[in-house]
């Protein structure tokens, strides 16, 4: 059962993976993210599977810049209280497209 309720965290991990450990100059594969949910959550999930909570990020505004070689980094500032309201705003006016799509890949 925890391998279950870990897979349902993996989208939040993810996220909170490129937030701590990548940025301009540092970098994670797909396989860094991967090891990363292995090592740290105990979360198992195949390459496809990260690359697919990455979209799903992506689809709620989460800034991830990807290059040539599928490296990414994150860039998810709230510097001010007008910036945090818009990304509230943001994952408001999209959770009908972005919430099914989560609900569906956890029960995969």
């Amino acid at each position: 059962m925890a391998s279950f309720e870990n897979k349902k965290l993996a989208l939040l991990r993810i996220f909170q993976i490129l937030e701590k450990y990548s940025d301009e100059n540092h970098c994670l594969t797909q396989k860094d993210i991967s090891n990363y949910l292995s090592n740290q959550y105990q979360i198992q999930i195949e390459r496809k599977t990260v690359a697919r909570n990455i979209s799903l990020l992506r689809e709620a505004g989460i800034e991830i810049i990807e290059n040539s070689i599928t490296i990414f980094e994150i860039q998810a500032f709230a510097n001010s209280r007008d910036q945090a309201i818009k990304i509230v705003q943001n994952w408001e006016a999209n959770a009908g497209t972005i919430y099914p799509k989560v609900l569906q890949m956890l029960n995969e």
